[in-house]
């Protein structure tokens, strides 16, 4: 190799990306700048300092006392469990009954005997409403379904 490594190419060797030649050997300028990053990569520390750690953890405690300190009791929770646990209960206990145990609703407004199904609402419901609330149609499309009509067009 005739050039000297760059920074990118000395970082590539420290962590045995590539190979050295023998320029390496030879260069004593690449010599001294791949001390110099073996150097630098020395004095970087590779595990937290354990000095830090407590005095963190000795932080997060004294914040969390204070916090617990500070907090007022919590009576909300403790009285809703409880009321929350009995409505489950009688919940779960009235999913359970038979059917035949359970209240039969009235039938209010019904007409006919308990075997007989009753007609409660008339046969073309449906289309009056929706008449009722769409506006008269409009003098052009008679017009337009004469084109489509099978007979002669009304006019």
């Amino acid at each position: 190799m005739n050039r000297h490594y760059s920074d990118h190419e000395l970082i590539l060797l420290l962590y045995d990306a590539t190979g050295a030649d023998s320029h390496m050997a030879a260069c004593a300028e690449c010599q001294k700048r791949w001390l110099d990053i073996q150097e630098r990569r020395a004095r970087v520390p590779s595990e937290a300092d354990p000095r830090a750690t407590d005095v963190l953890m000795r932080q997060r405690r004294m914040i969390l006392d204070r916090i617990r300190k500070d907090a007022p009791p919590s009576r909300l929770r403790s009285a809703w469990i409880p009321t929350l646990m009995a409505a489950m209960l009688v919940a779960g206990l009235l999913g359970t009954l038979p059917a035949s145990r359970r209240a039969k609703p009235a039938s209010a407004g019904l007409v006919g005997g308990a075997g007989t199904k009753a007609k409660v609402v008339p046969e073309n419901w449906f289309e009056d409403a929706y008449s009722a609330t769409q506006p008269v149609e409009p003098r052009a499309a008679s017009a337009i379904r004469g084109l489509f009509a099978e007979g002669p067009a009304e006019q």
